[in-house]
């Protein structure tokens, strides 16, 4: 099983998660100067964290000049919703993200990777190509129950960082035990 960690937004979710070998961390979504804060905050934080690829969220309130913030710092990978879906986007990899909202997305020949926001869209697997990989967004045991019960094969899973209690303070508690059930400690 592969995992991807989002909203990264702290050093203290990069060590934890970068501890579990994911493929990919994901910032938060930002724009404008939020997003620069979030390229000069990555910046620091790439040396500490070896191993996984960096990303960045996008939706359609991003701008172009977002697009080009996210190149100038040496990202790779974009996870997009909304109106970007069926966009190919410079020399970055785009993982979409679907959603509900996300009714009439249809796969691009260039994607290997995708995530399904929530169990409830297990059902579009159905028009997935086997050659992509897909990673369903867990945020409770509840999650992995439904999974299980769906006998649904999935590559990877999406677990979610938050914010942080104090610097450097935060409980891991439900996010070990969703590892542990995947098998991913």
């Amino acid at each position: 099983m592969k995992l991807i960690a989002t909203n990264i937004g702290n050093l203290t979710d990069a060590r934890f998660f970068a501890a579990y070998a994911p493929e990919v961390l994901i910032l938060p979504w930002a724009s404008g100067p939020a997003l620069a804060n979030a390229v000069q905050w990555l910046e620091e934080v790439k040396p500490w964290i070896e191993g996984p690829e960096w990303a960045i969220r996008l939706n359609d309130k991003n701008t172009l000049e977002d697009v080009l913030l996210a190149g100038k710092a040496e990202i790779k990978i974009l996870v997009l919703e909304g109106n970007y879906l069926n966009q190919v986007l410079m020399d970055f990899e785009c993982i979409p993200e679907i959603c509900n909202q996300s009714k009439e997305w249809v796969p691009d020949q260039q994607v290997r990777r995708v995530i399904l926001n929530d169990v409830s869209q297990l059902e579009r697997m159905d028009h997935l190509s086997p050659t992509i990989d897909v990673y369903l967004t867990i945020r409770a045991i509840s999650d992995w129950y439904h999974l299980k019960a769906s006998d649904t094969k999935i590559d990877g899973i999406v677990l979610q960082g938050s914010q942080e209690e104090k610097t450097g303070v935060k409980s891991f508690d439900e996010i070990h035990d969703l590892l542990e059930l995947f098998d991913l400690t």
